[in-house]
């Protein structure tokens, strides 16, 4: 991929009932052919300081950035699986009304399946928090830190040369048009312009 296809990013779609069907059958589909294991991700976005939420894992380690992720369960909704891991990973409560968007879904290659599946599809949402930016994470995870969008990029360069495939698809999904969008209102309170 060229730096001028990872900067023009992914549009994150708006939800509606068909979509969510749309995201369902593509795990159900992920279930069926055994290939690869459909995980939830969140970008999580506070609407107060317009800040992104990365996470490192324990198994990862601070060297490996990433968005809040996980498993979704046979027979378990996308929206299902989406709430649960954020309740789970970060003891924060969220509604079908804060996930603000869908930006597809993405194979990346896995180190550590338990399952024996080489790859993990990722359904990526963008969602909505405006609790505090304290947060008390569940033992998964070793740290967590806030972000404005131009600090992405240099974050997310750590896990470059370990993890090509997955820092080229968090690259696009933070090169999202609709996040930059975000951070021109951001801009606009403070400047008045």
């Amino acid at each position: 991929m060229s730096e001028g296809e990872m900067q023009m990013g992914i549009l994150f779609k708006p939800l509606s009932k068909v979509l969510w069907k749309q995201i369902d059958d593509e795990v159900h589909a992920c279930f069926q052919a055994g290939t690869e294991r459909p995980t939830v991700a969140a970008v999580l976005y506070h609407i107060r300081s317009h800040k992104f939420l990365l996470i490192t894992s324990t198994s990862g380690g601070l060297l490996n950035p990433g968005l809040v992720k996980g498993g979704v369960k046979k027979g378990e909704s996308a929206l299902c699986a989406l709430i649960r891991e954020i309740r789970q990973e970060l003891r924060v409560r969220i509604l079908e009304k804060h996930i603000k968007g869908y930006a597809g879904s993405f194979s990346v290659a896995s180190v550590h399946q338990k399952d024996g599946r080489s790859t993990k599809r990722y359904f990526v949402f963008l969602v909505a928090y405006g609790g505090p930016h304290k947060l008390n994470i569940n033992g998964e995870l070793s740290g967590y830190f806030w972000y404005l969008l131009e600090e992405i990029p240099e974050v997310l360069g750590i896990s470059q040369e370990a993890r090509p495939r997955k820092y080229e698809v968090l690259m696009q999904i933070f090169a999202s048009p609709s996040l930059k969008k975000a951070k021109a209102k951001r801009k606009k309170k403070i400047t008045g312009r």
